[in-house]
């Protein structure tokens, strides 16, 4: 057993080092030798002293302290690979960490982003404890309150002013877009970023919790004054974001990690190379491997897309479940943030329209489609021309 423990451990440490030359062939990996070296002796001192503790400890005492404290009939689906039913003389609906380990146990993990100084002391870690960084996120992350659950990921509050967003293979282009946002316009309203871990193919992105409810649950009882209030503050908020234009030489996309674009509808497309004008982006959007259509086609619809807009930073998915909103001191409803910029980037000025309108269905008649920000609007033929592509070209 300790064998094992010692080839995943190996096996973490190269995937660390690999994680960086993936983005920069030609990086300063001496950050990462550092962290490495500074953990890597207490973590294979740890797995000896489980494998001891295996031999030493009756598995009935491990059950008992692997349990964390504050029980749940149910946990979010995107932490069913660290919680299993207890089959021994416990309830059926009393979970714990797979494979009936120990929280004092380690558990193999990787940094991404390094842990902000508010999530270490809200883990309670020290130095000299960061070979339990993964037992503690857990025990954390298992005892806090989901606020929003999808099939394959959950949002969970874990202090007072901090959630972490639990995702299989969460793209770790979100983390460095807040981090972006914070140093380059630091008054839009965005999560701050404070650390990214993963454990396995799972990962914990923590940061700031905005307050309030979502736009979408409010909307309907909202008076006419308070809509175009709302709309009035959203408008100035994506102005100011798309005064960030597109740095000369740099592709359009996110601004971090491979700098890739990205296309989400019913799937996310992603370019494979960085992209660095309209007419290659343009390319991008022809260029579906689910797509019947034919070269001459393509060439046709090619042919109505402009390749001189403006290239401005855009959130991609201004949708009301993205906005949150809180009722102010007078009983008027303000905006407290924006959340999910997991599609930020650079791209054509026409895109944030375009991805705001996508999840509008023919049969849809709210009225929130009559409130988008002005500066988001007038490029309703690059909005048309794109049902077309998708309906014809893409699926």
């Amino acid at each position: 057993m300790a064998e094992r423990g010692y080839r995943n451990l190996n096996a973490s440490v190269l995937r660390q080092i690999s994680k960086v030359l993936e983005h920069d062939s030609t990086a300063d990996i001496e950050p990462v030798l550092k962290r490495v070296y500074n953990s890597y002796s207490a973590l294979r001192r740890a797995i000896g002293e489980r494998q001891e503790k295996r031999r030493t400890v009756p598995d009935e005492d491990q059950e008992e302290r692997c349990i964390p404290a504050k029980r749940r009939a149910s946990y979010p689906a995107a932490l069913s690979g660290f919680v299993s039913p207890i089959q021994a003389q416990r309830a059926p609906l009393e979970l714990h960490l797979t494979n009936q380990k120990p929280l004092s146990c380690p558990l193999l993990h990787s940094v991404v982003f390094p842990l902000s100084h508010v999530v270490r002391d809200l883990l309670k870690l020290t130095a000299d404890h960061e070979s339990n960084l993964s037992a503690a996120a857990l025990r954390c992350v298992l005892s806090g309150a989901p606020i929003w659950e999808g099939r394959s990921r959950a949002v969970i509050q874990v202090g007072e002013n901090v959630v972490v967003k639990v995702a299989q293979h969460l793209d770790y282009d979100e983390h460095g877009v807040l981090e972006f946002l914070e140093q380059h316009v630091p008054n839009i309203a965005a999560p701050r970023p404070l650390g990214l871990i993963a454990i396995g193919p799972t990962s914990f992105m923590f940061m700031t919790k905005i307050p309030g409810a979502t736009l979408e649950t409010r909307w309907p009882s909202l008076p006419a004054d308070a809509k175009a209030h709302i709309r009035c503050l959203l408008d100035q908020q994506l102005s100011d974001l798309r005064t960030l234009d597109l740095p000369p030489g740099s592709p359009l996309g996110s601004p971090v990690g491979r700098r890739l674009c990205k296309d989400v509808r019913r799937d996310e497309r992603v370019s494979i190379t960085p992209i660095y004008s309209e007419p290659q982006f343009n390319d991008f959007l022809l260029d579906s491997p689910t797509s019947r259509a034919s070269s001459s086609y393509k060439e046709w619809l090619h042919s109505m897309l402009r390749a001189d807009h403006r290239v401005v930073f855009t959130h991609a998915d201004i949708h009301p479940r993205n906005i949150m909103v809180v009722d102010g001191p007078r009983g008027v409803v303000e905006l407290s943030g924006i959340l999910d910029w997991e599609a930020s980037g650079f791209y054509p000025e026409y895109w944030e329209q375009l991805k705001a309108l996508n999840t509008r269905s023919v049969k849809d008649d709210s009225d929130w489609w009559n409130h988008l920000p002005p500066c988001i609007l007038g490029y309703d033929h690059e909005v048309v021309v794109d049902r077309v592509i998708e309906a014809t070209a893409i699926y």
